[in-house]
Protein backbone atom coordinates (compact mmCIF):
# COMPACT_ATOMS: atom_id res chain seq x y z
CA UNK A 1 0.00 0.00 0.00
CA UNK A 2 1.21 3.16 -0.92
CA UNK A 3 1.78 6.70 0.34
CA UNK A 4 -1.50 8.42 0.72
CA UNK A 5 0.46 11.20 -0.43
CA UNK A 6 2.23 11.80 -2.58
CA UNK A 7 4.08 9.06 -5.27
CA UNK A 8 3.81 5.68 -6.12
CA UNK A 9 6.14 3.14 -7.59
CA UNK A 10 7.69 4.25 -11.20
CA UNK A 11 8.67 2.06 -14.29
CA UNK A 12 11.94 1.13 -14.59
CA UNK A 13 13.31 0.55 -17.98
CA UNK A 14 9.53 0.84 -18.92
CA UNK A 15 8.51 -2.24 -16.21
CA UNK A 16 6.65 -1.73 -13.18
CA UNK A 17 9.06 -2.92 -10.57
CA UNK A 18 6.16 -4.42 -8.29
CA UNK A 19 4.27 -1.61 -7.23
CA UNK A 20 3.22 1.66 -8.16
CA UNK A 21 3.00 3.88 -11.50
CA UNK A 22 3.81 7.21 -12.14
CA UNK A 23 0.59 8.52 -12.65
CA UNK A 24 0.27 9.06 -8.86
CA UNK A 25 -2.14 11.26 -6.94
CA UNK A 26 -0.67 12.80 -4.06
CA UNK A 27 -1.68 10.18 -1.45
CA UNK A 28 1.83 8.53 -3.42
CA UNK A 29 4.06 10.78 -3.43
CA UNK A 30 6.21 10.63 -0.03
CA UNK A 31 8.04 7.78 1.22
CA UNK A 32 6.11 6.38 4.43
CA UNK A 33 7.44 8.72 7.28
CA UNK A 34 4.66 7.18 9.83
CA UNK A 35 2.49 10.22 9.65
CA UNK A 36 -1.23 10.70 8.93
CA UNK A 37 -0.20 11.88 5.59
CA UNK A 38 1.96 9.47 4.62
CA UNK A 39 -0.15 6.56 6.37
CA UNK A 40 -1.82 5.39 2.71
CA UNK A 41 1.50 4.61 1.72
CA UNK A 42 1.87 1.56 3.86
CA UNK A 43 1.99 -1.01 0.96
CA UNK A 44 4.21 1.43 -1.12
CA UNK A 45 6.52 0.63 -3.30
CA UNK A 46 9.74 2.64 -3.89
CA UNK A 47 10.85 3.78 -6.89
CA UNK A 48 13.46 2.02 -8.69
CA UNK A 49 15.51 3.88 -10.90
CA UNK A 50 19.15 1.99 -10.52
CA UNK A 51 21.81 4.37 -11.22
CA UNK A 52 24.94 4.37 -9.29
CA UNK A 53 27.29 7.42 -8.49
CA UNK A 54 31.04 5.58 -9.10
CA UNK A 55 32.86 7.88 -7.09
CA UNK A 56 35.73 5.42 -5.67
CA UNK A 57 35.01 6.31 -1.75
CA UNK A 58 35.23 2.96 -0.50
CA UNK A 59 38.54 2.10 -0.77
CA UNK A 60 38.25 -1.45 0.89
CA UNK A 61 39.19 -4.34 -1.90
CA UNK A 62 37.16 -6.80 -0.19
CA UNK A 63 33.22 -6.37 -1.29
CA UNK A 64 32.37 -7.71 2.30
CA UNK A 65 33.69 -4.99 4.41
CA UNK A 66 32.33 -2.91 1.06
CA UNK A 67 29.11 -4.11 2.01
CA UNK A 68 29.63 -3.72 5.54
CA UNK A 69 30.81 -0.21 5.71
CA UNK A 70 28.62 1.12 3.17
CA UNK A 71 25.63 -0.24 5.76
CA UNK A 72 27.37 1.55 8.76
CA UNK A 73 27.35 4.68 6.95
CA UNK A 74 24.08 4.67 6.59
CA UNK A 75 23.08 3.75 10.33
CA UNK A 76 25.28 6.96 11.29
CA UNK A 77 23.79 8.96 9.67
CA UNK A 78 20.28 7.66 10.96
CA UNK A 79 19.79 6.61 7.22
CA UNK A 80 18.64 3.23 8.03
CA UNK A 81 18.55 0.75 10.46
CA UNK A 82 17.32 -3.15 10.45
CA UNK A 83 18.59 -6.41 8.96
CA UNK A 84 20.82 -6.94 5.99
CA UNK A 85 21.34 -10.34 4.10
CA UNK A 86 23.47 -10.71 0.80
CA UNK A 87 23.75 -13.94 -0.76
CA UNK A 88 26.26 -14.60 -3.84
CA UNK A 89 25.60 -18.42 -4.36
CA UNK A 90 25.93 -20.33 -1.64
CA UNK A 91 28.16 -17.99 -0.07
CA UNK A 92 27.03 -15.53 2.64
CA UNK A 93 28.62 -12.21 2.21
CA UNK A 94 26.88 -10.23 5.02
CA UNK A 95 24.06 -11.25 7.26
CA UNK A 96 23.42 -8.91 10.18
CA UNK A 97 20.99 -5.97 12.22
CA UNK A 98 21.98 -2.77 12.64
CA UNK A 99 20.45 -0.48 14.98
CA UNK A 100 17.85 -1.08 17.51
CA UNK A 101 15.22 -2.96 16.72
CA UNK A 102 13.01 -1.10 19.87
CA UNK A 103 15.11 1.83 20.97
CA UNK A 104 12.61 2.58 24.22
CA UNK A 105 13.68 -0.79 25.30
CA UNK A 106 17.52 -1.58 24.12
CA UNK A 107 17.10 -4.05 22.04
CA UNK A 108 19.16 -4.32 18.86
CA UNK A 109 18.21 -5.80 15.55
CA UNK A 110 19.24 -9.13 14.70
CA UNK A 111 19.01 -11.59 11.36
CA UNK A 112 16.52 -13.42 13.30
CA UNK A 113 14.40 -9.90 14.12
CA UNK A 114 11.04 -9.66 12.24
CA UNK A 115 10.17 -6.49 10.15
CA UNK A 116 6.86 -5.91 8.40
CA UNK A 117 7.61 -6.42 5.01
CA UNK A 118 4.49 -4.49 3.31
CA UNK A 119 3.88 -5.00 -0.07
CA UNK A 120 6.18 -7.88 0.04
CA UNK A 121 3.40 -9.82 0.56
CA UNK A 122 1.87 -9.19 -2.29
CA UNK A 123 4.28 -11.78 -4.01
CA UNK A 124 2.88 -14.59 -1.25
CA UNK A 125 -0.50 -14.05 -2.59
CA UNK A 126 0.42 -14.53 -6.12
CA UNK A 127 2.11 -17.69 -5.38
CA UNK A 128 -1.08 -18.92 -3.15
CA UNK A 129 -3.56 -18.04 -6.36
CA UNK A 130 -1.24 -19.40 -9.10
CA UNK A 131 -0.95 -22.31 -7.17
CA UNK A 132 -5.06 -22.86 -7.00
CA UNK A 133 -4.98 -21.84 -10.36
CA UNK A 134 -2.59 -24.72 -11.13
CA UNK A 135 -4.58 -27.54 -9.31
CA UNK A 136 -7.56 -26.36 -11.29
CA UNK A 137 -9.21 -24.63 -8.11
CA UNK A 138 -9.97 -21.06 -9.91
CA UNK A 139 -9.03 -19.79 -13.09
CA UNK A 140 -7.43 -16.35 -14.18
CA UNK A 141 -10.02 -15.71 -16.83
CA UNK A 142 -12.48 -16.05 -13.66
CA UNK A 143 -14.38 -13.16 -12.80
CA UNK A 144 -13.93 -11.98 -9.39
CA UNK A 145 -17.51 -11.84 -8.33
CA UNK A 146 -17.60 -15.65 -8.58
CA UNK A 147 -15.31 -15.51 -5.55
CA UNK A 148 -16.89 -12.25 -4.08
CA UNK A 149 -20.15 -12.21 -4.39
CA UNK A 150 -20.46 -8.66 -2.08
CA UNK A 151 -19.19 -7.06 -5.79
CA UNK A 152 -21.29 -4.54 -7.17
CA UNK A 153 -22.25 -5.47 -10.92
CA UNK A 154 -19.72 -2.76 -12.02
CA UNK A 155 -17.22 -5.27 -11.17
CA UNK A 156 -18.63 -7.81 -13.35
CA UNK A 157 -16.15 -7.45 -16.06
CA UNK A 158 -13.11 -7.85 -13.58
CA UNK A 159 -11.27 -10.95 -13.69
CA UNK A 160 -8.77 -12.45 -11.48
CA UNK A 161 -5.83 -11.45 -13.93
CA UNK A 162 -6.97 -8.21 -14.01
CA UNK A 163 -6.21 -8.65 -9.99
CA UNK A 164 -2.77 -9.83 -10.23
CA UNK A 165 -1.99 -7.33 -12.92
CA UNK A 166 -2.91 -3.90 -11.56
CA UNK A 167 -5.36 -3.66 -14.25
CA UNK A 168 -8.84 -3.84 -12.87
CA UNK A 169 -9.06 0.07 -12.10
CA UNK A 170 -10.21 -0.35 -8.43
CA UNK A 171 -9.38 2.64 -6.17
CA UNK A 172 -6.46 2.35 -3.85
CA UNK A 173 -8.50 2.38 -0.94
CA UNK A 174 -5.08 3.04 1.24
CA UNK A 175 -5.48 6.97 -0.60
CA UNK A 176 -8.68 7.58 0.47
CA UNK A 177 -9.27 9.96 3.05
CA UNK A 178 -11.41 8.33 5.37
CA UNK A 179 -9.00 5.17 5.44
CA UNK A 180 -6.82 6.97 7.82
CA UNK A 181 -9.57 6.69 10.91
CA UNK A 182 -9.97 2.89 10.32
CA UNK A 183 -5.83 2.17 9.92
CA UNK A 184 -5.34 1.09 13.44
CA UNK A 185 -8.56 -0.86 14.01
CA UNK A 186 -8.81 -4.35 13.33
CA UNK A 187 -10.81 -4.63 10.24
CA UNK A 188 -12.12 -8.00 8.66
CA UNK A 189 -11.55 -8.43 4.75
CA UNK A 190 -15.72 -7.68 4.38
CA UNK A 191 -14.89 -4.61 6.46
CA UNK A 192 -12.09 -3.38 4.38
CA UNK A 193 -14.26 -4.42 1.19
CA UNK A 194 -17.05 -2.17 2.27
CA UNK A 195 -14.17 0.94 2.00
CA UNK A 196 -13.78 1.10 -1.55
CA UNK A 197 -16.64 -1.32 -3.19
CA UNK A 198 -18.80 1.67 -3.90
CA UNK A 199 -16.27 3.56 -5.77
CA UNK A 200 -16.81 3.81 -9.50
CA UNK A 201 -13.76 2.44 -11.94
CA UNK A 202 -11.21 4.23 -12.85
CA UNK A 203 -11.34 2.74 -16.52
CA UNK A 204 -12.36 -0.42 -17.86
CA UNK A 205 -10.48 -3.83 -16.17
CA UNK A 206 -7.68 -4.24 -19.10
CA UNK A 207 -7.34 -1.04 -20.41
CA UNK A 208 -4.45 0.06 -18.41
CA UNK A 209 -2.14 -0.62 -14.96
CA UNK A 210 -2.86 1.28 -11.86
CA UNK A 211 -1.56 0.01 -8.74
CA UNK A 212 -4.34 -0.66 -6.23
CA UNK A 213 -4.20 -2.32 -2.50
CA UNK A 214 -7.95 -2.90 -3.15
CA UNK A 215 -6.78 -6.04 -5.91
CA UNK A 216 -4.92 -7.77 -3.23
CA UNK A 217 -8.11 -7.29 -0.55
CA UNK A 218 -10.09 -8.90 -3.36
CA UNK A 219 -7.57 -11.43 -3.89
CA UNK A 220 -6.90 -12.49 -0.31
CA UNK A 221 -10.96 -13.00 -0.25
CA UNK A 222 -10.64 -15.40 -2.96
CA UNK A 223 -8.59 -17.60 -1.46
CA UNK A 224 -10.34 -17.70 1.62
CA UNK A 225 -13.76 -18.38 -0.60
CA UNK A 226 -11.94 -21.18 -2.96
CA UNK A 227 -10.29 -22.90 0.42
CA UNK A 228 -12.41 -22.11 3.36
CA UNK A 229 -9.49 -21.30 5.46
CA UNK A 230 -8.98 -17.71 7.10
CA UNK A 231 -6.07 -16.16 4.72
CA UNK A 232 -3.35 -16.58 7.82
CA UNK A 233 -4.66 -20.08 8.56
CA UNK A 234 -3.91 -20.82 5.20
CA UNK A 235 -0.66 -19.45 4.33
CA UNK A 236 0.39 -20.64 7.75
CA UNK A 237 -0.78 -24.82 6.75
CA UNK A 238 0.29 -24.24 3.24
CA UNK A 239 3.51 -22.37 3.09
CA UNK A 240 5.22 -21.15 6.09
CA UNK A 241 5.12 -24.40 7.86
CA UNK A 242 5.99 -26.71 5.00
CA UNK A 243 8.95 -24.42 3.81
CA UNK A 244 10.32 -23.67 7.20
CA UNK A 245 9.34 -19.97 7.42
CA UNK A 246 9.41 -19.76 11.25
CA UNK A 247 9.25 -16.42 11.53
CA UNK A 248 6.83 -15.52 9.09
CA UNK A 249 3.68 -14.93 9.69
CA UNK A 250 0.22 -13.09 9.36
CA UNK A 251 0.19 -11.72 12.87
CA UNK A 252 -3.60 -11.98 14.12
CA UNK A 253 -2.68 -11.22 18.13
CA UNK A 254 -1.18 -8.01 19.40
CA UNK A 255 0.72 -10.62 21.33
CA UNK A 256 2.18 -11.88 18.16
CA UNK A 257 2.54 -8.43 16.46
CA UNK A 258 4.63 -7.36 19.37
CA UNK A 259 7.81 -9.97 18.94
CA UNK A 260 8.04 -7.77 15.50
CA UNK A 261 10.45 -4.50 15.80
CA UNK A 262 9.06 -0.90 16.51
CA UNK A 263 8.60 1.15 13.46
CA UNK A 264 10.59 4.85 13.47
CA UNK A 265 10.30 7.52 11.32
CA UNK A 266 13.02 10.30 10.63
CA UNK A 267 12.66 13.71 12.47
CA UNK A 268 15.09 16.11 12.65
CA UNK A 269 15.97 15.59 15.80
CA UNK A 270 16.57 11.56 15.17
CA UNK A 271 14.36 8.58 14.42
CA UNK A 272 11.05 9.14 16.33
CA UNK A 273 8.47 6.38 16.41
CA UNK A 274 5.86 5.49 13.58
CA UNK A 275 2.35 5.62 14.13
CA UNK A 276 1.25 1.44 13.66
CA UNK A 277 -0.90 0.26 11.64
CA UNK A 278 -3.25 -2.57 12.50
CA UNK A 279 -1.56 -5.51 9.63
CA UNK A 280 -5.33 -6.42 9.24
CA UNK A 281 -6.12 -3.32 7.64
CA UNK A 282 -3.19 -4.67 4.96
CA UNK A 283 -4.73 -8.02 5.06
CA UNK A 284 -3.18 -10.16 1.39
CA UNK A 285 -1.59 -6.72 0.11
CA UNK A 286 0.89 -6.14 3.06
CA UNK A 287 0.28 -7.47 6.45
CA UNK A 288 2.78 -10.16 6.80
CA UNK A 289 6.36 -10.26 8.68
CA UNK A 290 9.00 -12.11 8.27
CA UNK A 291 12.90 -11.94 8.57
CA UNK A 292 15.59 -11.31 5.76
CA UNK A 293 16.41 -15.31 6.48
CA UNK A 294 12.87 -16.62 5.46
CA UNK A 295 12.40 -14.53 2.48
CA UNK A 296 15.96 -16.10 1.54
CA UNK A 297 13.96 -19.85 1.98
CA UNK A 298 11.05 -18.21 0.22
CA UNK A 299 13.29 -17.15 -2.67
CA UNK A 300 14.90 -20.26 -3.17
CA UNK A 301 11.55 -22.13 -2.77
CA UNK A 302 10.29 -20.13 -5.82
CA UNK A 303 13.66 -20.14 -7.54
CA UNK A 304 13.84 -23.84 -7.52
CA UNK A 305 9.75 -23.77 -8.73
CA UNK A 306 8.45 -25.43 -5.08
CA UNK A 307 5.25 -23.31 -5.84
CA UNK A 308 3.46 -22.40 -8.92
CA UNK A 309 3.70 -23.78 -12.32
CA UNK A 310 6.35 -22.35 -14.79
CA UNK A 311 3.63 -22.52 -17.14
CA UNK A 312 0.97 -20.10 -15.28
CA UNK A 313 4.03 -17.70 -14.28
CA UNK A 314 4.52 -17.15 -18.02
CA UNK A 315 1.26 -16.05 -18.33
CA UNK A 316 1.48 -12.97 -15.95
CA UNK A 317 2.99 -10.24 -18.32
CA UNK A 318 1.46 -7.37 -19.82
CA UNK A 319 2.66 -4.14 -21.29
CA UNK A 320 2.92 -2.65 -17.68
CA UNK A 321 4.37 -5.49 -15.43
CA UNK A 322 6.39 -8.65 -15.52
CA UNK A 323 5.72 -11.55 -13.03
CA UNK A 324 7.14 -14.35 -14.89
CA UNK A 325 9.93 -15.21 -12.50
CA UNK A 326 7.94 -16.52 -9.73
CA UNK A 327 5.41 -13.57 -9.03
CA UNK A 328 8.85 -10.93 -8.77
CA UNK A 329 9.05 -8.05 -11.15
CA UNK A 330 12.01 -8.24 -13.75
CA UNK A 331 14.03 -4.97 -14.79
CA UNK A 332 17.32 -3.62 -15.21
CA UNK A 333 20.58 -2.64 -13.41
CA UNK A 334 23.74 -1.64 -15.08
CA UNK A 335 22.72 -3.73 -18.11
CA UNK A 336 22.01 -6.37 -15.88
CA UNK A 337 18.63 -8.41 -15.28
CA UNK A 338 17.28 -7.99 -11.87
CA UNK A 339 14.71 -9.27 -9.94
CA UNK A 340 12.78 -7.41 -7.83
CA UNK A 341 9.83 -6.28 -5.34
CA UNK A 342 9.56 -4.20 -2.40
CA UNK A 343 7.35 -2.76 0.26
CA UNK A 344 6.58 -0.20 3.00
CA UNK A 345 4.59 0.09 5.72
CA UNK A 346 4.43 3.04 8.65
CA UNK A 347 7.48 3.35 10.22
CA UNK A 348 8.97 0.28 7.61
CA UNK A 349 10.76 -0.47 4.37
CA UNK A 350 11.56 -3.93 2.66
CA UNK A 351 13.71 -4.47 -0.44
CA UNK A 352 14.86 -7.54 -2.23
CA UNK A 353 16.56 -7.93 -5.21
CA UNK A 354 18.16 -10.54 -7.27
CA UNK A 355 21.20 -10.03 -9.93
CA UNK A 356 20.60 -12.90 -12.19
CA UNK A 357 24.13 -12.96 -13.56
CA UNK A 358 25.98 -12.31 -9.96
CA UNK A 359 23.13 -14.77 -8.83
CA UNK A 360 23.62 -12.50 -5.36
CA UNK A 361 20.25 -11.86 -3.60
CA UNK A 362 19.94 -8.87 -1.63
CA UNK A 363 17.14 -8.63 1.56
CA UNK A 364 17.01 -5.02 2.79
CA UNK A 365 14.27 -4.82 5.86
CA UNK A 366 14.34 -1.91 7.48
CA UNK A 367 12.24 -0.27 10.64
CA UNK A 368 12.36 3.24 9.51
CA UNK A 369 10.71 4.88 7.23
CA UNK A 370 12.30 7.21 4.67
CA UNK A 371 14.79 6.68 1.53
CA UNK A 372 17.07 5.23 2.92
CA UNK A 373 17.13 1.64 2.24
CA UNK A 374 16.44 1.80 -0.79
CA UNK A 375 19.52 3.95 -1.07
CA UNK A 376 21.14 1.60 1.20
CA UNK A 377 19.98 -1.15 -1.60
CA UNK A 378 20.60 0.37 -4.74
CA UNK A 379 24.24 0.83 -3.07
CA UNK A 380 24.61 -2.75 -2.07
CA UNK A 381 23.80 -4.22 -5.76
CA UNK A 382 25.69 -1.72 -7.03
CA UNK A 383 29.13 -2.96 -4.90
CA UNK A 384 28.06 -6.51 -6.07
CA UNK A 385 27.80 -5.44 -10.02
CA UNK A 386 31.86 -3.96 -9.55
CA UNK A 387 30.65 -0.60 -8.96
CA UNK A 388 32.10 2.10 -6.64
CA UNK A 389 29.19 3.79 -4.81
CA UNK A 390 29.31 7.19 -3.33
CA UNK A 391 28.61 6.73 0.16
CA UNK A 392 26.02 9.42 1.90
CA UNK A 393 28.61 11.49 4.17
CA UNK A 394 30.37 12.53 0.68
CA UNK A 395 26.80 14.06 -0.92
CA UNK A 396 27.76 17.67 1.10
CA UNK A 397 25.70 19.82 -1.10
CA UNK A 398 26.48 23.52 -2.12
CA UNK A 399 26.98 26.48 -0.29
CA UNK A 400 23.63 28.65 -0.57
CA UNK A 401 23.62 32.15 0.62
CA UNK A 402 21.27 32.73 3.64
CA UNK A 403 19.14 35.68 1.89
CA UNK A 404 18.60 33.12 -1.00
CA UNK A 405 17.34 30.61 1.37
CA UNK A 406 15.37 32.93 3.58
CA UNK A 407 13.69 33.89 0.26
CA UNK A 408 12.50 30.19 -0.42
CA UNK A 409 10.70 30.12 3.13
CA UNK A 410 6.84 29.65 3.14
CA UNK A 411 4.13 27.83 2.67
CA UNK A 412 3.41 26.35 -1.07
CA UNK A 413 0.09 24.79 -1.90
CA UNK A 414 0.45 21.97 -3.99
CA UNK A 415 -1.33 21.15 -7.01
CA UNK A 416 -3.14 17.96 -5.11
CA UNK A 417 -4.37 19.71 -2.28
CA UNK A 418 -1.91 19.85 0.66
CA UNK A 419 0.96 22.10 1.86
CA UNK A 420 4.36 21.99 1.97
CA UNK A 421 5.83 24.81 4.72
CA UNK A 422 9.27 25.68 3.81
CA UNK A 423 11.63 26.95 7.09
CA UNK A 424 15.33 27.88 7.26
CA UNK A 425 16.98 26.12 10.68
CA UNK A 426 20.81 27.12 11.59
CA UNK A 427 21.26 27.76 8.11
CA UNK A 428 19.84 24.66 6.27
CA UNK A 429 16.32 24.48 4.22
CA UNK A 430 13.88 22.28 5.71
CA UNK A 431 10.45 21.36 4.06
CA UNK A 432 7.52 19.61 6.30
CA UNK A 433 4.24 17.88 4.84
CA UNK A 434 0.83 18.57 7.20
CA UNK A 435 1.86 15.91 10.05
CA UNK A 436 4.90 14.60 9.06
CA UNK A 437 8.53 15.75 10.79
CA UNK A 438 10.82 18.17 8.82
CA UNK A 439 13.19 17.18 6.63
CA UNK A 440 16.25 18.87 5.49
CA UNK A 441 17.01 19.75 1.54
CA UNK A 442 20.64 19.49 -0.18
CA UNK A 443 21.53 22.06 -2.49
CA UNK A 444 22.45 21.29 -5.76
CA UNK A 445 22.41 24.33 -6.99
CA UNK A 446 20.89 27.46 -6.25
CA UNK A 447 16.70 26.60 -7.23
CA UNK A 448 17.46 23.01 -6.85
CA UNK A 449 17.55 20.94 -3.26
CA UNK A 450 17.22 17.06 -3.31
CA UNK A 451 14.81 15.84 -0.59
CA UNK A 452 16.18 12.63 0.42
CA UNK A 453 14.01 11.37 2.74
CA UNK A 454 10.85 12.41 0.53
CA UNK A 455 13.23 10.45 -2.17
CA UNK A 456 12.54 13.30 -4.48
CA UNK A 457 14.24 16.98 -5.39
CA UNK A 458 12.94 20.52 -5.02
CA UNK A 459 12.88 23.40 -7.22
CA UNK A 460 12.11 27.22 -6.59
CA UNK A 461 11.01 28.72 -9.44
CA UNK A 462 11.62 32.57 -9.35
CA UNK A 463 10.45 35.42 -11.71
CA UNK A 464 12.61 38.53 -13.79
CA UNK A 465 12.39 39.97 -9.95
CA UNK A 466 13.20 37.47 -8.22
CA UNK A 467 10.38 36.47 -6.53
CA UNK A 468 9.34 33.20 -5.95
CA UNK A 469 6.73 32.18 -8.28
CA UNK A 470 6.33 28.17 -7.94
CA UNK A 471 7.49 25.08 -6.25
CA UNK A 472 8.02 21.67 -8.31
CA UNK A 473 7.85 18.61 -6.15
CA UNK A 474 9.94 16.17 -8.21
CA UNK A 475 10.27 12.13 -7.93
CA UNK A 476 11.43 10.12 -11.35
CA UNK A 477 9.22 11.87 -14.27
CA UNK A 478 6.61 12.72 -11.66
CA UNK A 479 6.29 16.72 -11.51
CA UNK A 480 3.89 17.91 -8.59
CA UNK A 481 3.97 21.89 -8.83
CA UNK A 482 2.90 24.13 -6.34
CA UNK A 483 2.03 27.86 -5.70
CA UNK A 484 3.46 30.02 -2.65
CA UNK A 485 0.67 30.97 -0.48
CA UNK A 486 0.65 34.94 -0.22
Amino acid sequence: MELGVLFRESLCDSTATDGYPMHAPVAAILPPLGNHACLSAMILKPVWFFAFCTAAVLHADDPVAKLDTMTREFVDLGLFRGSVLVVQGDRILLDRGYGPADAEHGVANAPTTRFRIGSITKWFTRVAIMDLVAEGRLALDEPIAKFVPEAPSTWAPIRVSHLLMHEAGLVNYTDLPEFHEYSSRALTPVALLELFKDRPLAFSPGAKFDYSNANYILLGLAIERVTGEDYGAYMQRRYFTPFGLRDTEYPQTAESAQRTAIGYHPTASGPAPAPSWHLSTAYAAGGLVATTADLHRWFEATAAGRVGEPEGWATLKSPWVDYREGGLSTASANGRKILTTSGAISGFMSHLVYDTTSGTLIIVLANIGGAGAEDLTKNLLGIVQGQDPQLPSAKTGIVVAAETLAGYAGTYQMAAGFALVVTVVDGRLQVQVPGQAPVELVATSETVFEARALQGNIEFVRDDRGAVVQIVLTRGKTKMPGAPKR
